[in-house]
């Protein structure tokens, strides 16, 4: 997850980590890309004259790159990156860095 580990929550601050915008925008795509991939497995197909989803024939407009979205569609992939670590810290789990993870192991075998 763009550089970022999930963990048991150790800290109590882990509901205040913030993802940098670039790490937002590398999730987000990756987020959309899982979207697409799991809609194209349940049946899913492009309809782009479609304003919004069709549910019961399974057809949807935003069956498409994340670049190509509506930016009102984009920012909602966005905006559920960006509570991601609200979410976890919630279930028990947080985001760290990878860096982070890699020093507190090397610190913790020593």
């Amino acid at each position: 997850m763009a550089g970022c580990a999930i963990t048991p929550l150790r800290t109590w601050d882990a509901n205040d980590f913030t993802l940098t915008e670039q790490e937002v925008k590398l999730i987000a795509i990756e987020e959309h890309d899982r979207w697409n991939d799991e809609r194209i497995a349940d049946g899913w197909t492009l309809d782009l004259s479609l304003k919004k989803a069709d549910p019961v024939q399974k057809r949807t407009p935003y069956l498409v790159p994340w670049q190509e979205l509506p930016p009102d569609i984009a920012q909602y992939d966005a905006d559920f990156v960006e509570a991601i670590p609200s979410i976890l810290a919630s279930a028990g789990m947080q985001v760290v860095r990878t860096t982070e993870l890699t020093q507190k192991l090397s610190d913790a075998s020593t």
